[in-house]
């Protein structure tokens, strides 16, 4: 197994984009230039999505624009249909790959996308000739709610082997080959470390030639438990927000991802590299508590505050 765990940050799209209050532009790009220098690698900067929808995304443009292209890191835009990839394409400071994006709950599917899955198959046509006139690969494939939804309950291995077996003959059928990577969204926090134990063990068996990522939230505590279960399966690509925060706007009590600093410091207790200074990381979530005015529910934070406080104090 690898030694070394990639990280991408994703606090800047998805930590800000169930606010109910929109974040000053300048306020985020503060916050992913902290996130540099603490050396993420990947960060997630914005949504290609309609502002009148998710308004905290309505400066995608704006913030794209600001950004210079590193070679330390890569950013990266989210979109989910056809005119979102190409806007993400038009700006040069973005890095972004093909990737599919669906879901095992046909709900969260409609709220989310106006879609379905029946819908998704039949577009793969569509994304392909999309990702061709970019010059770009097919890179991944994202599965939402991939262990469970608060509207259809759990969703078992064999219905989302079924799902990706679905769309890998689907892709095949087009010519395409399969993706790199298949990421494992846990959009509601439905995830727990024997789930995704099992479900990462049965992916992995079947689909070999795909590599897995974990995309989790701590909604029901277990976010980071969840997160020590997917390395212990061999999982090395991990989505998280500093500070913990985030959520979906269209997932009723969904509550951030799991925060990224915690992470890293699971990472390092279990000698694993993530090429991420964790003290500036940490000084990254102080920004968004202090400059941005969040209240975090990121516990590492929280007790390295206290800590600091103490020790002030002393």
């Amino acid at each position: 197994m690898r030694d070394t765990v990639l990280i991408r940050e994703v606090g800047p799209r998805e930590g800000f984009q169930s606010l109910e209050r929109v974040v000053d532009t300048r306020k985020k790009l503060k916050l992913i230039e902290l996130l540099v220098q603490a050396g993420m690698a990947e960060i997630e900067v914005c949504s290609f999505v309609r502002g009148d929808r998710v308004p905290q995304m309505a400066d995608a443009e704006d913030i794209a624009s600001a950004l210079v292209a590193q070679a330390s890191v890569q950013f990266r835009g989210l979109y989910l249909n056809e005119r979102g990839f190409e806007r993400a394409c038009s700006f040069p400071s973005l890095i972004n790959d093909g990737w599919l994006y669906t879901a095992m709950s046909q709900t969260f599917l409609r709220k989310n996308a106006n879609s379905s899955f029946e819908k998704f198959l039949e577009s793969l046509g569509g994304w392909l000739d999309c990702f061709e006139r970019a010059s770009k690969k097919l890179h991944g494939l994202m599965i939402s709610t991939v262990f469970g939804c608060n509207d259809e309950g759990r969703f078992t291995e064999d219905q989302v082997c079924e799902v990706v077996e679905r769309t890998l003959e689907k892709l095949h059928e087009h010519g395409a080959p399969s993706p790199i990577e298949l990421s494992l969204a846990d959009t509601m926090g439905w995830a727990s470390p024997v789930r995704v134990t099992h479900l990462c063990s049965s992916l992995a068996k079947r689909f070999p030639e795909l590599e897995l990522s974990l995309h989790l939230h701590d909604t029901r505590g277990l976010g980071i438990a969840s997160a020590f279960a997917g390395l212990k399966a061999g999982v090395r690509i991990f989505e998280s927000s500093v500070g913990g925060i985030g959520g979906c706007p269209f997932a009723k009590g969904a509550t951030g991802n799991i925060a990224t600093e915690e992470l890293v410091l699971l990472c390092q207790e279990e000698g694993l590299s993530t090429g991420i200074d964790r003290t500036k990381l940490l000084e990254a979530a102080r920004f968004l508590e202090v400059e941005v005015g969040i209240d975090l529910p990121s516990r590492l934070y929280r007790c390295e505050k206290a800590l600091s406080e103490l020790n002030d104090e002393e």
